[in-house]
């Protein structure tokens, strides 16, 4: 890399003849003969000054987050986290993660998303005081948090440690005044005394009030100044503790040579503990479960370590054709007919330009998504089309102790005359560990449940067996149990590129083999085990598989 004593040649150079550092890096690709470097420091700069370029590029024609992603995968750092097992790696990852949401959601607000803007923006918010916070911490990792006061609200630990309490650093000897309100301004009651001590000692309360079993208070009489340091007040107020308990080395002794010397010494590395089984209830959705089952370290990167992929034009493709279809479900329970033209801008308010090979093929999607939600509203205004109960409806329910979670994206109920059910009906023994009927019944009907696919199958014998096989519908199947009492008669899959619709009754026997697979999720993810299962298939489709040190698909 560029480090030492030719990084310093670089610099000087520049500094010595006005140029800027980039000229002289440039240059040495263009004029090998201006400085006598060595060798792995010319490639490094080479290397920089090209990675440079093609960011830069990228950067004019592509949204700040794409290029954020390509940054992190050509560098390798994204491997290279990936493949620490650490919690700093981990905690590094989580960060990322978070980082990139404020990148989406601030993009999403401005006109232009691409980088210079993106930064900007983001500049300008640090500037006004926005202070966005890191990822959430997982309170069941081997390790030590460090925050401060104000970060750590909310939160507890089960031992706390708050070092550095003397007097003039907890409370501080000078702060800053604060913005003065007008006396006519103010309707409360203002305090006596000190405003800023008072503040500083409801700060020192939330820190101590952070830990639930043992609390830690520590000072040292000396931080390298000339003189010996008082404990804080607040200290003594705390304990209860006499003023002449503060006086500089008050309960403590003299630190021997010998333990001197020590703490120059190489410190003991701790064996790594093996993580404890979570005990707690866990919350699973079809896609944690699906990732779990097809490989436990894909729902690592993903779901626990929240690990950032790059946008994928097919996950666009199918939200946007999602949303506008939503949205005409929506028109169509208050009873308003939704025009072409409103369905396709509908469409296009949920379209993002990110992931697409080239601006060709995102053109050629968006003909597709038209032609795709054309068809579908043909189908949905033909005679004796059914307009759906439930659009986009939220369930949860209790299985084997965990709660599953999803969303409906149509429920058909179809009231019938006389005609037995044929799938549906009392269950005998319900799957859901509890059933609270929240929905309500309209005695004889036929409930179909339906999702919606943007996949492209045209073959009506593999549509009607991935309805059969899906996993997702079982669990549909059973929420709908869960919060109404019975099953629904038949799941269905519909394929909006194709129009086509592959059916299958609700099966009892399939329904017991997907609580099986979900158990089997839940162990797993209960025992934390996190051990690859690398297929070709699979690691082709995963989006993690530039980083996983696994891979058998890179």
């Amino acid at each position: 890399g560029l480090a030492g004593p030719d990084l310093t040649a670089i610099v000087n150079s520049a500094r010595r003849r006005n140029r800027s550092l980039w000229d002289v890096l440039e240059e040495l690709e263009t004029q090998p003969g201006i400085l006598r470097i060595a060798p792995a420091t010319r490639a490094a700069a080479t290397k920089l000054v090209a990675d440079l370029r093609a960011y830069v590029e990228l950067a004019h024609e592509r949204p700040a987050g794409e290029v954020l992603y390509a940054f992190l995968r050509g560098t390798g750092l994204l491997t290279r986290l990936a493949a620490a097992e650490t919690a700093a790696a981990e905690e590094a990852l989580q960060n990322m993660a978070r980082f990139f949401d404020i990148v989406r959601a601030q993009s999403a607000l401005l006109a232009d998303d691409r980088a210079i803007f993106v930064a900007r923006h983001l500049q300008t918010l640090v500037e006004a005081g926005d202070d966005p916070p890191t990822a959430d911490l997982d309170p069941d990792v081997d390790a030590v948090s460090v925050l401060t006061v104000h970060k750590a609200k909310g939160l507890e630990f089960p031992v706390v440690f708050l070092p550095g309490l003397v007097s003039d650093r907890f409370p501080m000897r000078s702060r800053p005044d604060t913005l003065g309100l007008p006396l006519a301004l103010v309707k409360e009651t203002l305090p006596d005394g000190d405003f800023q001590l008072q503040e500083e000692r409801r700060l020192f309360y939330v820190a101590m009030t952070r830990a639930r079993d043992e609390l830690i208070l520590s000072h040292a009489a000396d931080y390298g100044g000339a003189r010996a340091r008082r404990v804080s007040p607040f200290v003594l107020e705390a304990l209860d503790l006499p003023i002449a308990a503060s006086m500089p080395g008050s309960g403590a002794r003299a630190t021997r040579p010998v333990e001197r010397l020590a703490t120059f010494g190489q410190p003991a590395v701790p064996a790594a503990a093996a993580p404890d089984d979570l005990d707690e209830p866990l919350t699973l959705s079809f896609y944690a479960i699906d990732d779990y089952l097809t490989c436990p370290l894909k729902f690592k990167y993903g779901h626990v370590l929240r690990v950032p992929v790059a946008p994928h034009h097919a996950l666009i493709y199918g939200s946007a054709l999602h949303k506008a279809v939503q949205e005409f479900h929506r028109l169509e329970a208050r009873g308003q007919v939704m025009t072409e033209a409103q369905l396709f801008e509908a469409f296009s308010r949920a379209w993002s330009n990110e992931g697409f090979l080239s601006r060709d093929h995102e053109e050629a999607r968006l003909e597709s998504g038209r032609a795709a939600l054309r068809r579908f509203r043909e189908q949905q205004l033909a005679p004796g089309a059914v307009v759906p109960t439930y659009v986009e409806r939220d369930f949860s329910f209790s299985l084997d102790g965990n709660r599953v979670r999803g969303r409906w994206d149509r429920v058909d109920v179809e009231p019938l005359a006389g005609e037995p059910t044929v799938g549906g009906g009392e269950a005998a023994s319900p799957h859901a560990d509890v059933v609270t009927p929240t929905l309500p019944l309209m005695g004889r009907e036929r409930v179909t449940i339906t999702d919606y696919k943007s996949s492209d199958v045209r073959d009506p014998v593999r549509a009607r067996q991935r309805a059969r096989d899906s996993l997702q519908l079982q669990i549909y199947a059973m929420g709908y149990e869960a919060l109404t009492g019975r099953l629904p008669d038949a799941v269905q899959l519909h394929f909006l590129d194709s129009g086509l619709v592959g059916r299958a009754e609700v099966d009892r026997n399939r329904l017991e083999k997907a609580r099986g697979r979900i158990a089997q999720a839940a162990a797993g993810m209960r025992a934390r085990d996190y051990t690859p299962r690398p297929e070709f298939l699979s690691c082709s489709y995963c989006p993690f598989r530039e980083i996983c040190p696994s891979s058998v698909a890179r």
